[in-house]
C-alpha cells in the first residue's frame, strides 16, 4: 500500500502535502527547518533585518528531553502574552507525553504495555493517530520501521539494562516472537487488541516529531511571521525568519559530529531529522553495536548507512523515515524515497568504520547552500 500523494514534486523542489500527517497538511507551510546538534544536524547563524519582527526564544524540558521554540512576531509581546505562548507549548507536549510515553506511568502507551491479556485498549484520538502513521510506515518499509521491535533493543542492551553480552538463540527467538506490527489489530470502536500475547508499542522513533508538528500547530494559531520548533533535536519551521530569511542548516559529519559538517542547506519551511548510528552504541564483545535493530532480523543493523537525514512535509514522517533508512541500506533506502516524490535524504555511508561517501536522492542538491 503506497502512501497517498496529494500533488507532485514541482520543478522548483516543493513538497507535496504530508501523506501521514492528516489534517495537519493544510497548515500550508513552505519548506524550512533547523535542526540541532543533538539530531545530528548543527544551526549555523542566519542575518536579517531585526527591525523586521521581534523575535521571542523559549526552551524547556519534555518527554524526556530539551525543547526549544523560535518565533518572529510582528510586534514585542507583553510578559503575561510570552507566558501564555509558554504555557500552551508547555501543555501541547505535556498531552503528547501522556499519550505516548513508555516511561510515565500514567501514560497510555505504558498501561497499555502492562496489559497481560488480549484485551483491546482505547487510546486517545491524537495517540490513535500516531499509532496508525506507525503502523502505516512499518507495512510501507516491509517492517523495516516497526513500533513493536522495543524487546529486541532491550535484549541488546539499549534498554534499561546494558548488556556487556550478545544474545543467546533462545534469547533472540523468544523476544522475535513478540516483535511485528502484524501482531496488532484496531477493533470496533478504534481500539488497539494483540494477536500475541507480550506484544510491546514503542513510539520513540515518531512521538517526538509528532510533538514537534502539535507544537507547531499550536503556535500557527498566533499567525507569526516565523516559528521554528525543536523537540530532542526534531525540528520543524512554520514560514521562514524574518525578511524571508532562510534557516541555513548544517548536517554533521558522522566521524565528527559537532565539530565538523557534512553539508550545509538552506531551508524555508517543513521539517528535518536525522538518525545516526553513532549516537547510542556499545561494544559487546569486541563488536560494536548500533541502538538502531533490525526488526526483520533482531538484531543491530550492520549495513553502511552511518546517518540518514530526512527532509519532510511533516516532523513526524521525517523522524520515522530517517529510522527507516538506517535499516534498508543505501541502496534499498535511496530506491524507497526516490518512489516518494515529497522525501529527501542524504545518508552517509560507511566503509571500514569511516564515513567515504554521500548518498543523495535526486532533489536533495536543490536544497544545499552556495558554497562560499
Amino acid at each position: 500500500m503506497r502512501l497517498p500523494q496529494s500533488r507532485p514534486r514541482s520543478d522548483s523542489g516543493g513538497p507535496g502535502p504530508a501523506p501521514i500527517l492528516g489534517e495537519w497538511a493544510e497548515l500550508g507551510v513552505v519548506w524550512a527547518a533547523r535542526v540541532l546538534a543533538c539530531a545530528l544536524l548543527l544551526t549555523l547563524s542566519g542575518c536579517g533585518d531585526p527591525h523586521v519582527a521581534d523575535e521571542l526564544r523559549l526552551a524547556g524540558n519534555a518527554l524526556g528531553t530539551v525543547w526549544s521554540v523560535e518565533l518572529f512576531l510582528p510586534e514585542a509581546p507583553a510578559p503575561e502574552r510570552v507566558a501564555e505562548i509558554r504555557e500552551r507549548v508547555d501543555a501541547t507536549l505535556d498531552r503528547v507525553d501522556r499519550g505516548m510515553s513508555t516511561w510515565r506511568e500514567d501514560a497510555e502507551l505504558a498501561r497499555f504495555n502492562r496489559q497481560a491479556d488480549l484485551s483491546s485498549f482505547s487510546f486517545s484520538p491524537e495517540t490513535r493517530q500516531v499509532i496508525t502513521a506507525a503502523l502505516e510506515m512499518a507495512r510501507e518499509t516491509g517492517g523495516a520501521f516497526d513500533p513493536t521491535v522495543a524487546p529486541l533493543v532491550a535484549l541488546w542492551g539499549f534498554g534499561a539494562q546494558a548488556a556487556d553480552a550478545p544474545p543467546s538463540v533462545t534469547e533472540l527467538e523468544e523476544a522475535r516472537r513478540r516483535v511485528g506490527w502484524r501482531h496488532l489489530e484496531w477493533r470496533e470502536g478504534g481500539r488497539l487488541a494483540r494477536r500475541v500475547p507480550g506484544v510491546q508499542l514503542d513510539l520513540s522513533a515518531i512521538a517526538k516529531g509528532y510533538a514537534v508538528d502539535a507544537v507547531i500547530a499550536e503556535l500557527a494559531r498566533d499567525r507569526p511571521i516565523g516559528a521554528l520548533v525543536e523537540v530532542g533535536g526534531e525540528v520543524r519551521a512554520l514560514g521562514a525568519k524574518a525578511g524571508g530569511v532562510p534557516w541555513r542548516v548544517g548536517v554533521d559529519d558522522p566521524d565528527a559530529p559537532g565539530s565538523r559538517l557534512s553539508a550545509v542547506v538552506l531551508l524555508t519551511g517543513g521539517a528535518l531529522a536525522t538518525s545516526g548510528d553513532y549516537r547510542n552504541v556499545r561494544v559487546i564483545e569486541g563488536r560494536r553495536r548500533t541502538h538502531v535493530v533490525d526488526p526483520r532480523s533482531g538484531r543491530p543493523v550492520e549495513q553502511k548507512v552511518a546517518s540518514a537525514s530526512v527532509i519532510a512535509p511533516s516532523c513526524m514522517e521525517a523522524d520515522a523515515v530517517a529510522t527507516a533508512l538506517m535499516v534498508l541500506g543505501p541502496e534499498e533506502g535511496l530506491a524507497w524515497v526516490e518512489d516518494r516524490p515529497w522525501l529527501e535524504t542524504l545518508l552517509m555511508v560507511r566503509d571500514g568504520g569511516r564515513v567515504i561517501e554521500k548518498r543523495a536522492s535526486s532533489g536533495w542538491d536543490r536544497w544545499l547552500a552556495p558554497e562560499r
